[in-house]
């Protein structure tokens, strides 16, 4: 049997589909640089525990100091997770300079953006606004992130 089909509306417009509230980009780029930053500290750390301790070894007869020895020595004592000994700090200080540097340079690529966009409204000239706007992104970045 036929389906009963709904009348069309009297408009012939669909009802609005609702959105979820948008995220400034301020935030993602802040939630980016700290997410980027934990997991650099979390990557490199073994590597930066074994120069660490390459620095520490003193050198004496038959003491080899190479990367290989003193990443298995390192092991060999203190097991896996002797590696990541010492994250806990760089977690806390890493992650916050990466997520400035993320919103500066965020921010600032912005602001670039809007200037370029009044100064094409304006037709102004821009050879020296240009620049401005080409360096912008990285001066704010570096502000914020030190």
């Amino acid at each position: 049997e036929p389906r009963a089909s709904l009348p069309p509306r009297a408009s012939g417009i669909s009802p609005p589909v609702r959105m979820a509230p948008v995220v400034s980009e301020f935030w993602l780029d802040l939630v980016a640089g700290w997410v980027s930053g934990a997991a650099s500290v979390l990557a490199v750390q073994p590597v930066d525990t074994t120069l660490t301790r390459m620095q520490a070894v003193r050198l004496g007869p038959g003491v080899d100091a190479g990367a290989r020895a003193v990443f298995s020595k390192v092991i060999r004592e203190g097991g896996t997770r002797a590696l990541w000994r010492g994250t806990a700090p760089m977690t806390m200080v890493i992650p916050f300079q990466n997520a400035l540097l993320f919103a500066g340079y965020g921010l600032g690529e912005r602001w670039a953006k809007q200037t370029e966009n009044a100064e094409r409204m304006n037709k102004t000239s821009h050879s020296t606004n240009s620049l401005v706007s080409l360096y912008a992104p990285v001066f704010a970045g570096g502000c914020l992130g030190g």
